[in-house]
């Protein structure tokens, strides 16, 4: 990276004893870190390290935004019996939402491989998973299921569960922790790396293999 870290205030691009990695480490957790640092900096321009944004950041989008995303979509009051549900007939923001889930990896795997562009690629993962939360919102599983509608309520959770499943892969270089947790859920469905980004490789009744505690990211105290 051609751009030094900094604590408040620009630092050398030699860091001595001005970030102590070790501890940030054990203090946020390494994908935690991980991602802020990948989020607030890039191979151009310098750094800046905050601990009031790194913990925004930690709060604000690996909790509520994919931590809470995760929860919702693993609910096991809604997969029933912890198996891939069947999907029905998709409606326009069914068929929207996939879209977007769609042309997620080619747009990633664009502005990384081709423009070294990592920032503006975690910029679309999180508006993507953004998008699903509100799509989650909108179509209210947990209405559906309270009214019966099992067949409405088994098309949005396979939905948001094979969005989870693919987002799991593109996620890797990012957070690969937390990837290998949200992969481990499927690990029962056995796809090629051919199709690992492909819509529709759930197969209904396949079992998940879902914790009974699925916190991803712990929320913290703001310094």
């Amino acid at each position: 990276m051609d751009g030094g870290l900094k604590m408040g205030t620009k630092l050398p691009k030699v860091l001595v004893n001005a970030f102590d990695l070790s501890h940030k480490i054990q203090q946020y957790g390494n994908d935690a870190l991980r991602y802020y640092l990948l989020r607030e900096t890039n191979f151009s321009i310098d750094g800046d390290f905050s601990d009031h944004r790194m913990v925004s950041r930690l709060n604000g989008e690996l909790a509520n935004i994919l931590g809470n995303l995760v929860s919702r979509s693993c609910a096991k009051s809604l997969v029933v019996d912890a198996k891939v549900p069947v999907i029905g007939p998709l409606s326009e923001t069914d068929q929207a939402i996939v879209q977007k889930v769609k042309i997620l990896h080619p747009t990633v795997d664009f502005l990384i491989s081709r423009k070294c562009d990592i920032q503006t690629s975690i910029e679309h993962i999180w508006q993507l998973l953004a998008s699903l939360n509100q799509y989650c919102n909108e179509t209210k599983p947990w209405a559906h299921k309270r009214q019966g509608d099992t067949e409405r309520t088994d098309t949005i959770m396979y939905i948001l569960l094979e969005s989870i499943r693919i987002i799991s892969h593109i996620l890797e270089p990012i957070l690969p922790d937390t990837a290998i947790k949200l992969q481990n859920i499927f690990s029962n469905e056995k796809i090629s790396n051919e199709h690992l980004f492909d819509w529709g490789q759930l197969k209904s009744g396949t079992g998940l293999i879902i914790p009974d505690d699925l916190i991803l990211f712990k929320k913290m105290a703001q310094i």
